[in-house]
């Protein structure tokens, strides 16, 4: 009786590990589960369950220390620092640090990043230089370091709004849109602070008489 107890435990464990969103609590959920499963092979007499599941927890007790490990280190940089601080300062510098890592750095001069009414599948922030920002032809806003660029083409997924282009030499932070997306998924912090900051951006152009779409 008291086996059948610790198995249907362990189970109702198992499936409460699917509603979590984070990969750290998934693991956690896991690790109970593998202990619940070794209690009731030995009780039970089952030598390979005990066995199977110590391996299985330990490889995630493992997995857990380099997770929490990682979230202990601090992304190194003052540009990086400065742009966690100036967009995702929602963010724990652990997290920012897998966000920032999921990027790459773009250097452009006098090039077309977005063109209105085309699909766009990249998040930027200028890092240094000017973006113009144009719809239908009509220059509209220059953009700075720290804005964003494509943030309604990532929220919604639609083609851009507008053209923007390099007004000079300009360095960008990017993100492929469906990673992040992804990685918002794994984590689900970063996939609220990157939502948040998009929205912010959308509403301070709004507030500054430009439309919410013009960084595409």
């Amino acid at each position: 009786m008291t086996a059948t107890i610790v198995l249907n435990l362990t189970y109702l464990v198992l499936v409460s590990s699917t509603f979590t969103r984070t990969a750290i609590w998934l693991r956690l959920f896991v690790c109970v589960g593998s202990v619940g499963f070794i209690t009731f092979g030995v009780m039970t007499d089952v030598p390979s369950m005990v066995i199977w599941n110590a391996l299985i927890g330990s490889m995630h007790i493992v997995a857990v220390a380099r997770i929490l490990r990682r979230r202990r280190e601090t992304t190194a940089g003052p540009q990086a620092d400065w742009i966690r601080r100036v967009v995702f300062a929602d963010l724990e510098p652990a997290l920012f640090n897998l966000l920032w890592t999921a990027s790459w750095a773009a250097e452009y001069d006098d090039h077309t990043l977005t063109v209105q009414g085309t699909a766009h599948d990249r998040l930027a922030i200028v890092l240094s230089g000017v973006v113009d920002v144009r719809i239908d032809g009509v220059l509209i806003n220059r953009l700075g370091p720290g804005a964003m660029i494509g943030e309604m083409s990532m929220m919604s997924g639609s083609v851009a709004t507008a053209d923007t282009r390099a007004a000079g030499p300009v360095v960008l932070r990017e993100w492929n849109r469906a990673e992040l997306l992804a990685l918002g998924d794994a984590e689900a912090a970063i996939g609220r602070s990157v939502e948040q900051a998009a929205l912010r951006s959308i509403i301070y152009k709004t507030q500054v008489g430009v439309s919410p779409a013009a960084a595409g």
